[in-house]
């Protein structure tokens, strides 16, 4: 069984509707696992494994495609009790604040994270925790989910800084809500930010080492969204070290560059503020309007 990196296993795995993949009964079904509700989980693929868990493509009941997380050994419950824990806290949250939200424009803070359709002990599984997330906007959108390490390592290839505007902005919206939570992911990297390329969509998908604070301790804030930064930084063929970027006639002068190095320095360590003066730089740099998925080889 090939040990990868627990934040690698997505690497091109499309999600989609049942109508967008053949028929089920013509995929090629690897056992099922049913929960002590009744509902039987068929898994399609295996997608890789670490040390703490495995990761299978299943069909849900629905039809639909999810994920199916299941613990290396009950030893590993208590990560995926944790996951399952903080992915129920953040929906019920996110749902809350979009009820009481007064703009025509949604916020869609929900689709930033998998929605937890249902954990629980296998018997069957040697008492092991299983936990099956879904993607309700990618299953929409019948896209492809891809990390930006991927990019970077795989496909070789960097961004422009419009599409990094996106990505990062989206990174910092995403810190800005879960931090106003209590709650840190502890995972902020490259592995785990993935990102449709189509219709800007991005997930932070793992979850397994987040830590509730009852208040959000600042260097803990300013860390997490310094790595943010340093993985746009990285995916726009950046300088690590200096946060220099290549030239661009994207960019009229320096104020983008130096606002995400000030960023990947730790210099700001409140997510909803650094959120607030990315958008309000970028909104006066760059053009409004969606922007294709822009990259090149590298």
């Amino acid at each position: 069984m090939k040990d990868i990196s627990p934040t690698e296993w997505l690497t091109g795995f499309v999600l989609g509707a049942a109508s967008a993949l053949p028929p089920v009964r013509q995929l090629k079904m690897q056992g099922a696992i049913t929960s002590p509700s009744g509902k039987k989980y068929q898994l399609v693929d295996k997608l890789g494994s670490s040390e703490r868990f495995t990761l299978y493509q299943c069909v849900l009941p629905s039809g639909q495609l999810g994920i199916l997380k299941i613990a290396a050994n009950s030893e590993n419950n208590p990560m995926l009790d944790r996951e399952s824990f903080v992915l129920k806290l953040l929906r019920e949250k996110a749902l809350e604040v979009e009820g009481k939200n007064k703009d025509d424009k949604p916020l869609n803070y929900h689709y930033f994270f998998p929605e937890l359709v249902e954990s629980f002990i296998s018997e069957q599984q040697n008492n092991r925790r299983v936990s099956i997330l879904g993607f309700p906007a990618v299953i929409e959108s019948f896209g492809q989910l891809t990390s930006l390490s991927s990019l970077w390592e795989k496909e070789r290839v960097y961004v422009d800084p419009r599409t990094a505007a996106w990505i990062l902005g989206k990174t910092l919206k995403t810190l800005a809500f879960v931090h106003d939570q209590g709650i840190s992911n502890e995972l902020i990297a490259p592995s785990n930010i993935l990102i449709e390329k189509d219709w800007h969509g991005l997930i932070i998908f793992d979850w397994t080492r987040a830590t509730i604070n009852t208040e959000m301790n600042g260097i803990t804030s300013s860390q997490e969204i310094a790595r943010a930064a340093l993985a746009a930084i990285q995916i726009m063929n950046g300088n690590l070290g200096n946060g220099s970027l290549p030239e661009s006639d994207q960019l009229t002068d320096s104020r983008f560059e130096e606002f995400v190095w000030r960023l990947a320095q730790g210099q700001i360590s409140n997510a909803a503020m650094a959120k607030e003066q990315f958008y309000q730089m970028i909104w006066e740099m760059l053009p409004r309007g969606f922007h294709p998925f822009t990259s090149f080889a590298r």
